[in-house]
């Protein structure tokens, strides 16, 4: 079980002094039963450079329930260009993988090189326009005897205007109604969604299909795996235990929808029986042999379907060495739900149902 983190600051800025260095405290949480070593580091948003960062004493344990604070310190080298940057803190069990525990504090940004404003001298502003006012009244008179003149056209420009970029967060471990709510605020969205049948990380989102700090248009559909647990189907018709009579066709099996399944693979079996001495023996396996003289009527069919039913058709037949009709028209059937990568998830358990192949009163082979 990977621990649940959570990583805050207590600013959105950074004040960088004029020599490009400044300091940063993030806040790492520990909300899980269990004690676990935390490693924070720095990501570095668009010209940022995570070099900059030195992060004191970046691994901790951290006791359930607590939570501990790191110092980070940001020396920008000499020569770096002027302009707004922007981090995150991120922070991630130091036993797994990031990429299996990472979270993201909020985006904390600062500026380099930036020299301070100083107030606007509007009064040189409100000066000039009242000198041209009254420049353009006397200019009126003299010049055109009272006629107001043509109001200027306004100039158009036909450059196109370059689209709007954005950076793709980190989605990779977020759930995915966390990952949808981030990709909302940026204005992209989920493209297509694909379920991969692991339950240890259950509703956590596995791959993005753009990497984070990728910049996009607006807009951009990005594309999830997200984890899920596959439940056993329930299973609906027809019920075990049922019946059908001479000259049925084989029954539609239905069953209920398991959550998270991009198909289902249906299993079905019909049972093979053989008359050995005085009892009438049978069985499913195919592999099971009673003697020389045992024909195998076995069939096992297993069906890729997208739905929830399934329609086998499937030969059964009544081995000519058994006298009673009732041992060989058995048929037991199962669902597993499948993800979209193939992998299934637990099966159902088994309904038999019973197709009579011919009168019970008539013995011997089947015609």
């Amino acid at each position: 079980m990977t621990t649940d983190w959570a990583v805050n600051t207590a600013t959105e800025r950074i004040e960088v002094d004029p020599a490009g260095n400044a300091s940063i405290t993030f806040t790492v949480s520990n909300p899980g039963p269990v004690q676990d070593r935390a490693v924070l580091d720095i990501v570095a948003g668009e010209k940022a450079d995570a070099h900059w960062f030195t992060v004191e004493q970046p691994q901790r344990l951290v006791t359930p329930q607590s939570t501990v604070n790191y110092t980070v310190a940001l020396a920008a080298p000499a020569g770096t260009p002027p302009g707004k940057y922007w981090i995150q803190g991120r922070v991630y069990s130091a036993d797994v993988p990031p990429e299996e525990s990472s979270k993201l504090s909020k985006r904390i940004v600062f500026s380099l090189g930036t020299p301070a404003k100083r107030g606007f001298p509007w009064w040189i502003v409100i000066a000039a326009v009242i000198l041209v006012i009254v420049l353009g009244v006397v200019g009126w008179l003299v010049f055109s005897g009272g006629k107001p003149a043509p109001s200027p056209v306004a100039a158009t420009s036909s450059a196109p205007k370059k689209p709007v970029k954005v950076a793709v967060p980190m989605l990779e471990g977020t759930t995915e109604e966390a990952a949808a709510a981030q990709l909302k605020d940026l204005n992209l969205k989920i493209g297509t969604v694909k379920h991969r049948q692991r339950p240890a990380e259950a509703g956590k989102v596995l791959h993005q299909s753009v990497p984070q700090g990728t910049e996009v248009d607006l807009g951009t559909p990005i594309d999830l795996e997200v984890a899920v647990s596959l439940g056993a189907a329930a299973l609906s018709a027809p019920s075990s235990g049922a019946a059908f009579p001479k000259g049925s066709a084989f029954p539609t099996l239905t069953w209920q929808p398991v959550a998270g399944a991009g198909g289902y693979r249906v299993k079905v079996q019909t049972e093979g029986c053989i008359y050995l001495l005085i009892n009438v023996v049978c069985t499913y396996d195919e592999n099971a042999h009673f003697g020389a003289s045992y024909s195998d009527y076995h069939a096992t069919s297993y069906l890729n379907v997208a739905g929830t039913t399934a329609a086998p058709n499937i030969p059964l037949k009544v081995h000519k060495e058994v006298p009673r009709a009732g041992h060989s028209g058995n048929v037991r059937w199962m669902v597993q739900a499948v993800d979209d990568f193939g992998a299934y998830g637990p099966e159902s358990g088994y309904f038999t149902f019973h197709m009579v192949l011919r009168d019970p009163d008539v013995w011997g082979p089947t015609s």
